[in-house]
C-alpha cells in the first residue's frame, strides 16, 4: 500500500500532467496553519475547499484530502492538526458519496478510515 505522500505525488503529477493547477493549493494550505483569528482560519478552509473542489478525483481518491492529510501528518499535535485531519475526513467523505457503484464506494471509504486512524492516533 502506497503511503499518503506517495499518492499525493501521484495524484499531484498526474492532475498536472492534465493541466490542472494544484500548486496554489498546497502553498494555500501551508499558509493555514499560522493564522491567528479563527475567523480568517475558517474562511481560508472554506476558501481551500472550493479550490479543492475543482479538481476531478484521482484513482478513488480526492486530492484536497491528501493535500490536507499530507499537511496535517507534518504538523505537531495540536488544534490545526485536528482540524486538518477533520476536513481531510470531510473531503474524503464527499468522494466516496459521490461513487456511481458499491465497490467504488468501498474503495473510496478506505481513506476516509486511514484518515480517521490518523486523527485518533491509532
Amino acid at each position: 500500500m502506497n503511503s499518503s505522500p506517495q499518492l499525493l505525488d501521484q495524484a499531484l503529477r498526474h492532475c498536472r500532467q492534465q493541466g490542472c493547477q494544484v500548486d496554489h493549493l498546497l502553498r494555500f494550505v501551508e499558509a493555514i496553519p499560522r493564522l491567528l483569528d479563527k475567523s480568517q482560519l475558517e474562511s481560508s478552509i472554506a476558501e481551500f475547499h472550493n479550490s479543492a473542489g475543482r479538481l476531478p478525483y484521482w484513482q478513488d481518491y480526492d486530492i484536497g484530502a491528501l493535500i490536507l492529510e499530507c499537511a496535517a501528518d507534518q504538523l505537531e499535535t495540536g488544534k490545526e492538526k485536528d482540524l486538518f485531519y477533520q476536513h481531510a475526513i470531510y473531503r474524503a467523505q464527499w468522494c466516496a458519496s459521490g461513487s456511481s457503484g458499491s465497490g467504488e464506494g468501498m474503495a473510496r471509504i478506505q481513506h476516509v478510515h486511514q484518515i480517521q486512524k490518523k486523527k485518533n492516533g491509532a
